[in-house]
C-alpha cells in the first residue's frame, strides 16, 4: 500500500511539473516578497556610484604606461593637460589643452574634500602659477602624464615634490 501511494504521488508530481508553463514550477514554494525599498535620499548619487567619475578613473588607469610626449593629447601619447583633456572628453567635457586653462573649469575643492575624478593642479619647483595637472583616483593617489618619468604614472599626493607644489583642485563631475 505504501509503495502504491508513493507511486501515485510521484506520478501526480510529474504531471504537475511537466504541464506547468515554462519557467514555472507549480510545486515550488513561492519566493517571499522582497522587503520594501528604502526611500531614496534627496541628495544626489554619491560619487562612488557616479558612472562618469567611474569612467574617468577607469580610463586614467587604462592609460597607465602610455608615453609622455609634449604637446600630445592621445590616444597613445600624452602631455599632462592632453591626458586630462583626453580622459574627460570620454564623458563629454571639452577641456583646453593647457593646465592653467583647465584650472578655470569646474568648482574649486579643498584637499580634504577630494573625490575620485577631481583634477589636481601643481606648479613646477615652487614657481607661481599652474604648470601641471593630474586626475585624483582616490586613496591619496593621482594619475598624470609625467615629463620626468616619460609616461603616464600613478603617484602619491604625499610625494614631497607634489606636496610642495600643490596649487589646488577642481571638480567637474558633481
Amino acid at each position: 500500500m505504501r509503495r502504491l501511494l508513493t507511486s501515485v504521488l510521484v506520478s501526480v508530481s510529474l504531471v504537475v511539473i511537466f504541464t506547468s508553463p515554462p519557467g514555472k514550477n507549480a510545486l515550488a514554494t513561492p519566493a517571499p516578497k522582497p522587503a520594501p525599498a528604502a526611500a531614496k535620499a534627496a541628495n544626489p548619487v554619491s560619487r562612488s556610484e557616479n558612472s562618469d567619475a567611474r569612467l574617468v578613473v577607469n580610463t586614467a588607469y587604462d592609460l597607465l604606461g602610455s608615453n609622455y610626449v609634449y604637446g600630445s593629447a592621445g590616444p597613445s601619447n600624452f602631455d599632462c593637460s592632453g591626458f586630462t583633456r583626453y580622459v574627460y572628453k570620454k564623458i563629454g567635457y571639452d577641456l583646453p589643452h593647457l593646465a592653467s586653462g583647465q584650472y578655470d573649469h569646474g568648482v574649486k575643492v579643498s584637499r580634504n574634500q577630494l573625490a575620485p575624478g577631481d583634477l589636481l593642479f601643481f606648479s613646477y619647483y615652487g614657481r607661481p602659477g599652474i604648470d601641471h595637472v593630474g586626475i585624483y583616483v582616490g586613496n591619496g593617489t593621482f594619475i598624470h602624464a609625467s615629463s620626468s618619468k616619460k609616461k603616464v604614472v600613478a603617484t602619491s599626493m604625499n610625494d614631497s615634490y607634489y606636496v610642495e607644489n600643490y596649487k589646488g583642485a577642481t571638480r567637474l563631475i558633481r
